[in-house]
């Protein structure tokens, strides 16, 4: 009897189980695979923490008893 099927079934399964292998290698780098690494641009707008010193809080003045007034209207 040929073992010729037999030999072309093994390598079908050998291909298509290397197949991924290739493929991960391939991908960009990145979770799974997709999207990009963000900019230095993107990060800095992003970047809005308030440190509890105030530092990072934007230009302009208050007070608790204003901030207390405005959370009323409107909150």
């Amino acid at each position: 009897m040929s073992r010729f099927p037999e030999l072309i079934a093994l390598t079908v399964s050998l291909a298509l189980f290397a197949y991924p292998s290739v493929a991960e290698k391939a991908k960009p780098a990145g979770y799974y695979g997709h999207g990009e690494p963000a900019t230095e641009a993107q990060i800095a707008g992003w970047d809005i923490d308030v440190r509890p010193d105030g530092q990072g809080l934007p230009p302009g003045s208050g007070s608790v008893e204003d901030g207390e007034m405005l959370y009323e209207e409107q909150c």
